[in-house]
C-alpha cells in the first residue's frame, strides 16, 4: 500500500530546484541540446505611453513593454519531485537571453532596474519582461498637413545571431492606453510574423490621425485673413493715402507666416505640405498687388496734378491735399495777428477820450441788452469767421458765471450776467483825476441829450467794457463792435 501526501512548497524545495537547474548551466551557450536546432522567440509589443511625434525630426516616441518568450531546454523540471512547484523566478543575468533591439531606434533607454527577474515555466518556456523609452524613426508624410494620417514603422530583429540559431517568429502587438493622447488618435493591434532571410526581424505599424484642436485652428485663421484682406486692398480708394501701407503689411506678414511654418515642417518629406503651397501663392498674388497699388497711387497722383494745372481755382480749393500749399494754420494765425493789432490801436484811442469825460453816464441799458441779444449773440459767433473762415458753430465763445467755474447756457442766465456786469462797470469808481475835470468845458445847464447821443454813449460804454478779454467770465467781443453800432443804429432811426 502507497500513501501518496499533497503539501504545499517549501523554500527548501525551490532552493534545491533552483541549485539542480543551475548546476553546470552556462548562460553563454544557447540553451538547446542540438547546436543545429534555432532558438524560437515569440514576442508581445504593448505600448504603454505615447509622448510625441517630432513632426520636424521624423521621431516616434513612445514607451513600450516588451515580453519575449522562447524555451530553454535546460530550465525543465518534473513539479512531482519539487513538491508541485510549476514556475520559479530566476535573475536574468544567470540565464541565457536573447539579444532583441529595435532595428529603426534612434534612441533607447532599458529600464533594467525595474524588473531583473524572469519568469521560467517547468516546461522550459522562459519569459523576460522589460520597460523601455525608444525614440524611433518615421517617415512621415507632410502633405496633407494639418489634416494628416501618419504610419510609423517599429522594427523588431534578432542582434549577431543567423536566422538558424535565433529567429523571431511572431510579434503580438496592442495599446495598452495607460495615457491617454489629446493629439493622436491611435490605432496599434494586430499581429507580425517574422521574416527570416539574411537577419530575423519583424515589423509592426502605429497609425496615428491628427486630432482638430486649437492650435491647429490657430493656424489656419491668420491664412484665411489673409486670403480676404489680400481681395479687400482692391477695394481701397487711392485717395485714403493706406492703399500701399496696407499691401505692404499683408505681404510681409505672408513672408513671416510662411518661414515660421517652413520651421515646423519635417525636414526629410517627400512631399512638401498643401498648406505651405498655398502660402507661397498667396505670398507671390501678395506680392503682385502691392506692386499694382504702387502702380495706381502713381496714376492717381499724376491725373491730380493734371487737374490742378488745368484748373487754378480747384487747385485752391484743394490745397490741403497737396504737398505745396501753406498751411491753413500759418495763415489764420498772421491774419488773427493783424486784426488784434488793428483793434488794440482803436482801444488805445478810446482810453484817450474816457480819460476827458467829466462823469459817468448812468443809462438803464437793461431792456435794450434783451432786445439787442440777438445782434450781440450774433456779432460773438461771427467775430472770427473773417479771421479764421471757420464756420459761424465753430466760433461761439462760451460765457462763464462770475467765479468761472460754471458755463451758462441758457438765456434767462446769461442776460443776467450781461446785466450784473454792465452794472459793476457802470457804476465802477471813476479814476478820472482833478487836471482831467478842470480841462473840460462846463455848462451850467445840461442840454437834453437825444436818442441817438444817448445810444452812441452806451456803444462807447461798451466798447470800454470789452477793453480785456475774458474779465470776470465775460468774453470779449472787440470784433463785434461795428456790428453792435450799426444794430443800435438801426433801433433809433426805427424809434425816431
Amino acid at each position: 500500500m502507497i500513501l501518496i501526501v499533497n503539501s504545499n512548497p517549501t523554500h527548501e524545495d525551490e532552493e534545491r530546484l533552483k541549485k539542480t537547474l543551475l548546476l553546470n548551466y552556462r548562460k553563454d551557450i544557447r540553451p538547446v541540446t542540438n547546436l543545429l536546432t534555432s532558438v524560437d522567440i515569440n514576442a508581445s509589443l504593448i505600448l504603454h505611453t505615447l509622448y510625441d511625434l517630432d513632426f520636424v525630426n521624423n521621431l516616434l516616441k513612445a514607451r513600450y513593454v516588451i515580453m519575449p518568450r522562447w524555451t530553454d531546454e535546460y530550465l525543465t523540471w518534473n513539479p512531482l519531485e519539487y513538491n508541485n512547484i510549476t514556475h520559479i523566478y530566476i535573475p536574468r543575468d544567470l540565464i541565457w537571453t536573447p539579444s532583441l533591439l529595435m532595428c529603426n531606434s534612434v534612441n533607447e533607454q532599458d529600464d533594467s532596474n525595474i524588473n531583473r527577474e524572469v519568469y521560467v515555466h517547468y516546461n522550459g518556456t522562459v519569459e523576460l519582461w522589460s520597460l523601455k523609452y525608444i525614440e524611433t524613426y518615421c517617415q512621415v508624410n507632410a502633405y496633407t498637413y494639418p489634416f494628416d494620417d501618419q504610419k510609423c514603422k517599429i522594427q523588431m530583429c534578432v542582434g549577431l545571431h543567423s536566422p538558424d540559431e535565433t529567429r523571431l517568429k511572431t510579434i503580438c502587438y496592442w495599446n495598452m492606453k495607460f495615457t491617454e493622447s489629446y493629439k493622436w488618435d491611435i490605432h496599434f493591434s494586430g499581429k507580425a510574423n517574422g521574416i527570416n532571410s539574411q537577419s530575423s526581424h519583424a515589423s509592426v505599424v502605429m497609425q496615428l490621425r491628427r486630432k482638430l484642436t486649437v492650435g491647429i485652428i490657430a493656424k489656419l485663421i491668420p491664412t484665411v485673413m489673409m486670403t480676404i484682406l489680400t481681395v479687400f486692398v482692391f477695394l481701397l480708394p487711392p485717395e485714403s493715402g493706406e492703399k500701399v501701407s496696407l499691401a505692404m503689411t499683408i505681404f510681409l506678414t505672408n513672408i513671416v507666416y510662411l518661414v515660421q511654418l517652413d520651421k515646423n515642417t519635417p525636414k526629410n518629406s517627400k512631399y512638401p505640405p498643401l498648406l505651405m503651397l498655398y502660402l507661397m501663392l498667396l505670398s507671390m498674388l501678395s506680392g503682385i498687388v502691392t506692386l499694382g497699388s504702387v502702380v495706381i497711387s502713381k496714376l492717381y497722383v499724376n491725373q491730380q496734378s493734371q487737374k490742378k494745372e488745368s484748373s487754378p481755382t480747384d487747385g485752391k480749393k484743394n490745397k490741403s491735399q497737396t504737398n505745396d500749399v501753406r498751411d491753413i494754420s500759418t495763415i489764420s494765425t498772421a491774419q488773427s495777428e493783424t486784426v488784434i493789432k488793428d483793434e488794440l490801436q482803436a482801444v488805445e484811442h478810446q482810453d484817450e477820450l474816457f480819460i476827458k469825460l467829466d462823469t459817468t453816464f448812468t443809462v438803464d441799458i437793461i431792456d435794450d441788452i434783451e432786445s439787442s441779444w440777438k445782434a450781440l449773440r450774433d456779432a460773438t459767433q461771427c467775430a472770427s469767421v473773417d479771421v479764421l473762415g471757420l464756420p459761424v458753430q465753430h466760433c461761439v465763445i462760451p460765457i462763464f458765471s462770475s467765479n468761472r467755474e460754471t458755463q451758462l447756457t441758457d438765456k434767462s442766465d446769461i442776460l443776467k450776467r450781461w446785466k450784473d456786469h454792465f452794472e459793476a462797470v457802470l457804476n465802477s469808481t471813476s479814476v478820472t483825476n482833478d487836471d482831467a475835470i478842470i480841462s473840460v468845458p462846463q455848462h451850467t445847464e445840461m442840454p437834453e441829450l437825444s436818442q441817438e447821443t444817448i445810444f452812441m454813449e452806451v456803444v462807447n460804454l461798451l466798447n470800454r467794457s470789452l477793453l480785456v478779454k475774458h474779465t470776470a467770465g465775460i468774453p470779449s467781443l472787440l470784433e463785434s463792435t461795428s456790428i453792435v453800432d450799426r444794430n443800435i443804429r438801426r433801433n433809433c432811426m426805427a424809434s425816431s
